[in-house]
């Protein structure tokens, strides 16, 4: 077992004379045992067996301070927040994509600055019931912390395979951000959706095209050729045309893979993408679609009778409800799903971003400086320029949910671990614009008040039907399961006053009970923030960076502003916007591609009938409605089919917000309006080309 912790991304790391930030870094008081894990590939030196401190350097990180070659680094002296290293060895660099990734290992005899650390198994191969071992980890803890065998509360041990972690892992703490699998399989649907619309346009496109070939199909069968014959030739040209889209693609996607990996934030590497196995895959698959594309308008070109072939009345896919017509259907009905999931989806994150979110975010800015003396010089300085406006400590909003605390009501028996708690003083809480009551008793002198958000007195008076006002002066208790020696329970708070429920966390978060402490003076100090005019920014933030240094030795400067810290709650949705926004321009795209086919397909058909009715006195109106009747009947119904799925879709993704903007019929049916109304002006535009035509032309045909 081992027992590590990645941290130390913002430490400064000081070697041959040169300091710079060097994280992350990865901590542990079990070095061999977690080498046995992970097998790291030593380029010199070895893993120590014998204990003691020292540190592991990835080839990247010994690169940065020592130069390319690694001869002579083993036995060099570093330093990690002032404190000293002997290099033990060089490992060659761990990929991004790892579950963890670092440029260090430093090996310690505890691990420094955590609040808990990651353990590693590795099972022997035989074992298969991996909660039999969980239980038996958990059974020996107990030898330990005999107390916490009858803790209501404890939920024991419990192992995740480690594969399992980044698509499948929802627990707090990760090492690294996971990806939602829901968002992996939104992709693969989305794009099975656009493979559909372009199987959809070849089948129609090719019937379009292989219309005007039916002369070259019966001179080819009056030669002799079978149907099987016939049936090959198209297949092989369907196969052949998606194996050249194939070489384009692969060419494309090289080309646009730096830009990809960067817009999506993932790292994908061209040399996976060309392995044997996946080359393999992706031709297979082009075989099948070449195959499933091809198959309809081989199979009706091929089974044509000589006759149809030879008259000049044939065509390919008539009838009232012919398959191509069941395609155009089929494709204006993703045409309009598509595009009103991504209307939604791009309306939720606006409203995500742009509403109010409860607080003050403008011109805050958010950084880290760890201790209370550090922080009152660091306050001291900044508040000597006049375009500083407040300094505060703590409390800062645009985390992801962390652990609970479990509480009561005085006068309520029940237990309840749904709350939250957070620390600030009372000038973060005036530069967020938080409003209570209870503020007033800090402008008087008081060292702390606690305050309750809404949500917390909403639920006492949904319990009780008393009104929240009654909580003042009471306590509440935190930790009730914890008994003193004296025999009273939990940690009691005085109840001061409420504030307004605000979004402490994003807006997937429901307003559950946080508890607020809010100091003249914080005693401990793990985060800072500053409020800062807008103007002379460039020079304000140089001052904050040069006070910074001034107090702060050992991490470097790392600000980001609250705007952009609310931002990255929903980094993964704006990663989904994105490709859906992507997706569905290029359905729509594609959708016109086919369209425009199809108008072909349609007004070659009735150039004949077109020609006769124009002689026997119809107008051009006449013609176009004639024309655009079968596409405004199908993209109608299409549209109204449509709509119940794309309201579903719509509410499966906006559930995953506990706030969200509500998704309306008449809005959709807006959408698919609009797209109705450009099919039609596509169709309009190739039936008055037709209407427009010489009658001399499809007449003398005859």
């Amino acid at each position: 077992i081992s027992t590590s912790n990645v941290m130390g991304r913002g430490f400064f790391v000081e070697a041959n004379e040169r300091k710079l930030s060097g994280g992350p870094i990865l901590y542990t008081n079990t070095a061999l045992a977690l080498q046995n894990i992970f097998q790291w590939n030593f380029l010199a030196g070895t893993m120590p067996n014998n204990g003691g401190e020292g540190v592991i350097l990835s080839n990247k990180m010994a690169a940065r301070y020592f130069g390319d070659t690694v001869e002579g680094i083993i036995g060099s002296t570093l330093y990690v927040d002032d404190k000293p290293f002997l290099v033990k060895g060089i490992v060659e660099h761990i990929p991004e994509n790892a579950h963890f990734d670092f440029n260090m290992i430093a090996m310690v005899d505890s691990i420094p600055y955590s609040w808990g650390a990651y353990t590693y198994t590795k099972l022997k191969p035989t074992v298969t019931d991996v909660d039999a071992v969980a239980q038996k980890i958990t059974t020996a803890s107990y030898i330990n912390d005999p107390d916490a065998e009858t803790d209501p509360l404890e939920k024991g041990m419990m192992l995740q395979p480690l594969k399992d972690i980044h698509l499948g892992s929802d627990y707090l703490y990760e090492l690294e951000a996971n990806v939602k699998p829901v968002y992996i399989y939104l992709f693969a649907v989305i794009g099975f959706l656009v493979l559909i619309i372009t199987i959809t346009n070849y089948v129609n496109l090719a019937v379009a095209i292989n219309a005007n070939r039916l002369k070259e199909v019966g001179v080819r069968k009056v030669v002799g050729a079978r149907k099987q014959d016939v049936f090959m030739q198209f297949i092989f040209e369907a196969i052949m045309s998606v194996v050249v889209a194939l070489i384009l693609a692969l060419l494309l996607v090289y080309a646009l893979l730096p830009s990809f990996n960067e817009l999506l934030s993932v790292k994908l590497l061209w040399s996976s993408i060309i392995e044997p196995d996946n080359l393999l895959l992706f031709f297979s698959f082009s075989l099948a679609v070449g195959f499933i594309s091809g198959f309809y308008p081989s199979a009706i070109l091929s089974a044509k009778s000589l006759l149809n072939l030879l008259n000049k009345k044939g065509n390919l896919g008539s009838g009232r409800m012919s398959l191509r017509k069941v395609l155009l259907g089929f494709q204006f009905f993703l045409l309009v799903l598509m595009a009103g999931f991504a209307f939604y989806v791009n309306e939720q994150l606006n409203y995500v971003t742009d509403t109010d979110l409860g607080f003050e975010k403008e011109g805050i800015l958010t950084l880290d400086i760890q201790g209370a003396e550090k922080f009152k010089a660091f306050k001291d300085q900044l508040t000597s320029n006049p375009n500083i406006l407040e300094v505060g400590s703590g409390g800062t909003p645009g985390n992801n949910p962390y652990n609970t605390v479990t509480y009561k009501f005085d006068d309520v028996d029940q237990v309840f671990d749904d709350a939250n708690q957070i620390y600030m003083d009372y000038s973060s809480a005036k530069m967020l614009g938080l409003k209570s009551e209870a503020f007033k008793l800090l402008d008087e002198g008081k060292r702390k008040v606690f305050v309750l958000n809404k949500a917390t007195g909403q639920k006492y008076e949904d319990m009780t039907g008393k009104p929240m006002e009654s909580l003042i002066g009471a306590n509440l208790i935190e930790e009730p399961e914890w008994v003193r020696d004296d025999g009273s329970m939990g940690d009691p708070e005085a109840i001061d006053g409420f504030v307004e429920n605000f979004h402490y966390f994003s807006k997937k978060e429901s307003f559950n009970p946080l508890f607020i402490q809010v100091f003249n003076e914080v005693p401990w100090i793990y985060g800072v923030n500053v409020q800062v005019r807008t103007e002379g920014l460039f020079e304000t933030m140089a001052f904050i960076e040069e006070a910074y240094y001034n107090v702060e030795k050992e991490r470097p400067f790392d600000a980001e502003f609250l705007d952009q810290r609310l931002e990255n709650l929903y980094a993964e949705e704006y990663k989904v916007a994105l490709i859906v926004k992507i997706l569905s321009v290029l359905s729509v795209v594609l959708a016109l591609g086919g369209l425009i086919g199809l108008t072909y397909y349609n007004a070659k058909l009735k150039q004949r009938e077109v020609a006769i009715r124009k002689v026997l006195g119809a107008n051009a109106g006449h013609i176009l409605s004639l024309m655009s009747r079968d596409f405004f009947w199908i993209g109608l119904v299409s549209m109204l089919i449509a709509l119940p799925f794309t309201v579903y879709a719509i509410n499966q993704w906006l559930n995953n917000f506990a706030f969200h903007v509500d998704s309306q019929l008449w809005v959709l049916m807006l959408i698919g309006l609009v797209g109705l109304v450009i099919m039609l002006l596509g169709v309009a535009s190739q039936s008055y080309r037709t209407a427009r035509m010489n009658l001399v032309e499809p007449l003398k045909q005859e």
